[in-house]
């Protein structure tokens, strides 16, 4: 018995039958008609353009695909579908399961179908990063729920969520600092898990406002589930059947319901927010906010996934099959690089094709960064599981297709045969280009480490008498010159110690004149020591009493933080009571990390690049001292995480460090430290705050590009997988 097969068979022999129940109806745009294929039985929908539609109502089941085509081209002229574009056509619509032939419903064929199908719905299910499970149908639970809040797509509620939302970013904006500190407190280990429960009870609301909008405007609700993205149950459902829709804005409506409903939640949650005090209630409405936003700028309203983002942006554009437009120009180009094909024109011309162009790439790019974060991110998760399923995901989204392609260059198909000479030479050639670049360009030779900017000679003003401040005479943040009094401190004791030895002195000097006059040399000798002993007293009293007024010791700026405090206190000796920093003497200190740490060698006396955040041009400054050895006190708290700078701290209690010198609220660096300091010219330093934060920026490796990337990768393995895994 003979058996067919769909890639031989002759074109002017073979006939074609679409598939009973399929229902046709046209849909408008700016750039022309489109008819949207509706397959009952399954619920899936597909577009197909005037000259394939036209193809399609010819396929009987009787008439030829050669006959078919040529009454398309006599109907059709110049717009009619090519010999190449109509076989592409008839294989995708037997595969899609909407025409049959011979040799489609042959034994072989069927078997061999079913072996594919059973095949994707293995890896689906094998995918340990997304698996998705259908649960049932919701459609009659939501015709329910529609009639209870179905109210709420009206253009009155639109007015009421238009003011709710402005008035909430307004409440943000008012208070962002707040908000900014409480993110802190929500993304730390133990808020992490609220805000995975806030984001589920979110992604309900969402898929909710996406089945009752699509209800609302006449549509049917196919089934929901359960998507498991690294193993954390979020909700779906299925409302393709907005397709079906005639207007493209009911249709964007109902894609970007989901994301209309959250952005009012979280709107309600600002506004409870910005009118609670600190507590549980403003923790959970910080919850709300940053969950919400985060879902929607990183899924929903990202155009480079299939989500929300990407059906907006394609019925905007009234583009359909963006997605897939983009895909076949990219596996196009690279089809006509490596093998020397010829790529297949855009439907589109002039700015529709260079969209789907620029779009083809980017959620290429966009994908595979997806997909090795979220690999990584496996890897990550969990001791132990989490490598196996970053394993399985690396096989399922890198070694399969990898797999297929070689397979496919090596025997090819009984459709095509490439051409393996160009794909060897192409290979050959950018795998050397490749190895080129790593071994002979240099790796980035810039080492960068946080700063905070310091006066160089900071003055510290102690006071050497003890009293009460009478007086203040500047003011935080002054500028004072050298000589100025800033404080004038009154010690009645002392006052009265003054005026006592000043008494005592007068007396001695008196019964020395008593007995200067009576020739009485012994007492006159008891006398004159006294007085020399009594003067000594009285200069020391008197000099402590000039301390009670302190004076600038050279020029520069006021630093304290609160000196009206100190009005009226008593201030015993040694006391800090303000500093002076010299304006025009600044310096940068850094904390370089130990990996980096080798590469500091003959950096003294070299320039550097500063960075300061919030300063809109790169300062220069020179390196004067360097500490080899590493340490974890903290010299500043902008560097510590819990003050919102970049390096992680602990208490020292907590670890043992009880004998580090800290200034800083006993905290310690996690990982020690080299200690850098830059020292900036006078223009820069008058530019620069004292306090400032940022970036130091130095120039001292000397190592390939290859040798870079393979470190670096290695020294992430180390600090990542063997802390989860033990590798």
């Amino acid at each position: 018995m003979r058996e067919w097969d769909t890639t031989t068979f002759e074109l002017s022999e073979a006939c074609v039958q679409l598939k009973s129940g399929l229902r046709f109806s046209i849909q408008q745009s700016r750039h022309g008609n489109w008819y949207l294929v509706e397959d009952d039985a399954r619920g899936t929908f597909f577009r197909v353009g005037p000259a394939e539609y036209t193809f399609l109502s010819l396929l009987d089941g009787k008439t030829t695909i050669a006959t078919a085509m040529a009454a398309t081209c006599s109907r059709m002229g110049g717009s009619a579908l090519s010999e190449q574009d109509t076989i592409a056509l008839c294989k995708w619509l037997v595969e899609s399961g909407l025409a049959r032939t011979d040799a489609s419903t042959s034994a072989r064929r069927i078997g061999e179908k079913q072996k594919q199908t059973a095949q994707r719905r293995l890896i689906q299910r094998l995918n340990p990063i997304s698996v998705r499970f259908p649960l049932w149908n919701p459609d009659k639970l939501v015709t329910s729920l529609t009639r209870w809040v179905g109210w709420a797509i009206s253009w009155p509620m639109a007015i009421v969520w238009i003011f709710v939302c402005t008035y909430a970013l307004i409440s943000v904006l008012m208070d962002w600092e707040r908000l900014t500190q409480g993110g802190v407190q929500v993304f730390s280990r133990d808020g992490i898990l609220w805000m995975g429960g806030t984001w589920l009870i979110l992604k309900v609301i969402h898929e909710t406002a996406h089945a009752v909008a699509c209800k609302r405007l006449g549509g049917r609700i196919g089934d929901c589930g359960i998507l498991l993205l690294l193993l954390i149950p979020l909700p779906f459902v299925d409302v393709t059947s907005a397709w079906r829709f005639t207007s493209k804005y009911q249709r964007i409506f109902v894609s970007s319901a989901g994301m209309l409903a959250e952005i009012f939640v979280a709107a309600i949650a600002a506004i409870i927010w910005s009118h609670s005090g600190p507590g549980m209630i403003a923790f959970c409405a910080s919850n709300v906010i940053f969950a919400a936003s985060l879902h929607t700028l990183l899924f929903n309203a990202n155009p480079l996934m299939k989500f929300d983002g990407y059906h907006i942006l394609a019925d905007w554009l009234e583009i359909p099959n963006l997605g897939t437009h983009g895909q076949r120009y990219v596996t196009g180009i690279v089809r006509r690089i490596f093998l020397g094909q010829t790529v297949e024109p855009l439907p589109y011309a002039g700015i529709h094709g260079q969209i789907i162009r620029v779009y083809g790439v980017a959620a290429l790019l966009w994908r595979v960064l997806l997909c090795v974060v979220l690999t990584l991110a496996a890897a990550s998760l969990f001791h132990g599981i989490g490598l196996l399923i970053a394993l399985i995901a690396g096989w399922l989204w890198f070694a399969v297709p990898v797999y297929k392609f070689g397979r496919y260059i090596i025997w090819g198909t009984e459709f095509e045969q490439p051409d393996r000479k160009r794909f060897a030479k192409v290979t050959v050639t950018g795998l050397a280009m490749v190895l080129l670049l790593a071994l002979l360009v240099p790796a980035p030779t810039v080492i960068t480490a946080p700063l905070v900017i310091e006066y160089a000679d900071l003055q510290v003003l102690r006071n050497e008498s003890s009293g009460f401040v009478q007086s203040i005479e500047v003011n935080k943040d002054q500028l004072v010159e050298q000589g100025d009094l800033l404080l004038v401190l009154r010690n009645p004791e002392l006052e009265t110690q003054l005026t006592s030895a000043q008494l005592k002195l007068s007396q001695a000097r008196i019964r020395g004149n008593a007995s200067r006059n009576a020739a009485d040399i012994g007492q006159l000798q008891i006398e004159q020591e006294a007085v020399l002993a009594l003067e000594e007293q009285l200069a020391e009293l008197r000099a402590a009493a000039d301390a009670l007024n302190i004076r600038a010791p050279a020029r520069g700026r006021i630093i304290a933080a609160d000196l009206s405090g100190l009005d009226g206190q008593y201030i015993h000796a040694g006391t800090e009571l303000l500093s002076i920093g010299n304006e025009t003497r600044k310096r940068a200190t850094a904390l370089v990390a130990q990996d980096d740490a080798r590469h500091l060698a003959g950096v003294r006396g070299k320039p550097t690049q500063l960075r300061v955040w919030g300063h809109h041009r790169i300062e220069h400054a020179e390196v004067t001292d360097v500490d080899p050895k590493g340490q974890v006190e903290l010299p500043h708290f902008s560097f510590a995480g819990v003050h919102g700078g970049p390096l992680d701290v602990v208490d020292a209690r907590q670890v043992g460090r009880e004998d580090v010198a800290s200034d800083n609220n006993n905290l310690t660096l996690v990982n020690a430290r080299v200690k850098v300091v830059a020292t900036l010219d006078a223009e820069s330093s008058t530019r620069l705050k004292a306090g400032q934060t940022g970036v130091l920026q130095l120039r001292s490796r000397s190592r390939s590009l290859g040798g870079y990337l393979q470190g670096e990768f290695r020294r992430w393995i180390g600090q990542h997988w063997k802390l989860n895994h033990g590798i």
